[in-house]
């Protein structure tokens, strides 16, 4: 650029335009891994292993007993735009494959120091070519059997300002574990070996079925939960797993979309499969999905995006109701076949521990919910708590100081009364939002340990543990007490005003709202943290609530001046006097 903003246009050197191509397909060591699995698999691998040390930032092995290459194709696969996928341009209208654009290890050796051991089933020796910065710098052989390995070494060494913008060595192993994950879930016809800082994280053998697949990757999903779908018309395969509508989560991380076994993100998809659902699900919550469209690939388009995570269809319409109806269809024979009695729950009692913390007796189903009344806190004087901007605003008026309690209905809603009219009030949102001004205001008390009586064991599946590990000392701040094991999580303790609360449920929703974060901001995350243990200890619709009770709550309400719930949901519906005798033509 001259001095007077303005440019001149040249040609940009060859390593600077490799560098960027490559900065297009490898963001980070899990685009790194999700490249090298799909060559593994376009090599008809059964066997990959996968090993990472530090995120993957400064070491990533991945092995197959696929095809392999002989020492003249392997100097070929490194320059770009090399594939064995594509001869002309009339096979873009058919990819089969995974890769096709012959861009994957040509980036990788671009922006990393890269090994690449590799026998084919004509050659006697294997290969061992090593790459810096895309430059050969050895060939030799060695012996081995029939296959690929990949090791790639100090990802952007020679890109230092991308390598800043890589993420922790916590976030970016927990990304790698999820695009694994994915891989494994469709692919459950390959043997999967997953190994993270010297520790097996998962050893998964091939299964018959995508269901099957599930159970063992998501240990904390139970087989009567889940439905299996099998749905074909007009050439159209749909296939996977969903969950009963009795089994939801508050965010779609558990939701898992792929196309001729190829994951994509589609929110549009997703939101169709839920609509099979019809009335089933509760507003705000989302079934367990993993489902796969198997179609004529020339009926779907895949090179929409650089890393192949976008598709189009080209009868989109048809697909869209297809897949509706396979989920439709699949709930429809589970609720004639099986008749699901209530979780049970047992009674919550409270003790003494040695220590003097409070203990809590067992205990609730993971899934379950109560209908047993919170006891509300008591009306003792506290700072006054400005509630958040973002939030809630005060009362435009006065009226509602002579806002009084009448009636509680259905358990549900408290009736009120005012000068200029009625008012209903939800008293579960209502609740919900003052334990939540509570508990940012008096968060010592209310977020104190209580010990349970006998630690609770909780099966994750691996990414969620990696997550567990990664927070575990916020958990302790809020309460939650955690020991974490190879396979498995023991609860230890739990926040004080979740002592009468389904609080495993809870700390399920917390952990599914910090798999959110780099998309929501930190602060998001946390104040989401506090509405969910409001939102779990409050009162429910169904527990009994006296008028003393709604009182309290109204008054609480009128001195905080609040009108919506943590999450921005309204608490009361306001219909005027001058409204009613319209109405009656009074």
């Amino acid at each position: 650029m001259n001095e007077k903003g303005g440019t001149r246009i040249f040609e940009l050197p060859q390593d600077v335009i490799k560098k960027i191509a490559a900065g297009e397909v490898i963001t980070g060591p899990q685009a790194v891994i999700k490249e090298l699995v799909e060559n593994a698999l376009d090599a008809n691998a059964t066997e990959i292993s996968i090993e990472i040390e530090n995120g993957g930032k400064s070491y990533i092995k991945v092995s197959d007993n696929g095809m392999g290459m002989n020492e003249e194709e392997v100097q070929i696969a490194i320059k770009h735009h090399t594939t064995s996928k594509l001869r002309n341009v009339n096979d873009l209208e058919r990819i089969y494959t995974y890769g096709f654009r012959g861009e994957a290890l040509a980036s990788i050796v671009q922006v990393s120091r890269t090994r690449i051991i590799t026998r084919d089933e004509q050659s006697s020796m294997a290969t061992i070519l090593e790459v810096e910065g895309g430059e050969i710098t050895n060939i030799s052989k060695i012996g081995r059997k029939r296959g690929t390995t990949v090791e790639v070494r100090d990802i952007f060494f020679n890109l230092p300002a991308r390598r800043r913008f890589l993420k922790s060595s916590n976030i970016e192993g927990r990304m790698v574990t999820d695009i694994i994950q994915k891989f494994a879930l469709i692919q459950n016809n390959v043997k999967w070996n997953y190994v993270k800082d010297g520790r097996t994280v998962f050893n998964l053998p091939m299964a018959n079925s995508m269901y099957e697949r599930v159970q063992l990757l998501f240990p904390e999903l139970k087989s009567e939960d889940l439905i299996e779908v099998k749905y074909e018309k007009e050439g159209i395969k749909i296939h996977g797993v969903i969950s009963s509508p009795s089994l939801t989560f508050p965010s779609r991380v558990h939701q898992f979309v792929f196309v001729n076994g190829r994951y994509i993100r589609s929110g549009l998809v997703l939101a169709v499969m839920e609509k099979g659902y019809s009335e089933m699900l509760e507003k705000g919550r989302h079934p367990f999905i993993s489902m796969n469209i198997e179609l004529d690939p020339g009926e779907v388009d895949v090179n929409v995006h650089p890393q192949k995570l976008e598709v189009r269809f080209h009868r989109e319409e048809l697909i869209l109701n297809l897949v509706k109806s396979a989920v439709r269809e699949s709930l429809q024979h589970k609720m004639h076949m099986v008749i699901k009695p209530m979780p049970h729950t047992e009674k919550v009692e409270e003790g003494s521990s040695a220590d003097g913390e409070t203990e809590v007796k067992e205990q609730i189903s993971t899934y379950g919910t109560i209908s047993k009344p919170k006891k509300l806190f008591p009306a003792k004087k506290t700072d006054a708590v400005k509630p958040l901007e973002s939030i809630v605003g005060g009362f435009e008026s006065d009226p509602f100081k002579s806002l009084k309690p009448h009636l509680v209905v259905k358990n549900r809603y408290i009736l009120c009364e005012y000068e200029d009219g009625i008012v209903i009030v939800d008293f579960h949102a209502l609740h919900e939002r003052i334990l939540y001004e509570e508990l940012l205001s008096r968060m010592e008390e209310y977020l104190k340990p209580q010990y349970l009586m006998m630690p609770r064991k909780l099966d994750l599946d691996v990414s969620t543990l990696e997550l567990v590990e990664e927070i575990v000392q916020y958990l302790k701040e809020i309460g939650f007490n955690v020991r974490v094991g190879t396979n498995s999580v023991e609860l230890l303790a739990i926040p004080k005003v979740l002592s009468s609360s389904d609080y495993i449920s809870a700390l399920l929703e917390i952990l599914n709202e910090f798999k959110l974060l780099g998309i929501l901001s930190k602060e998001e995350v946390y104040r989401k943290t506090f509405a969910t243990i409001a939102c779990h200890a409050a009162m429910k619709t169904g527990d009994k609530l006296t008028l003393e009770d709604a009182e309290y709550l109204i008054n609480k309400m009128k001195e905080q001046k609040i009108k919506t719930c943590p999450h921005g949901r309204p608490l009361m519906y306001k219909l005027e006097f001058k409204q009613l005798d319209r109405f009656f033509h009074r």
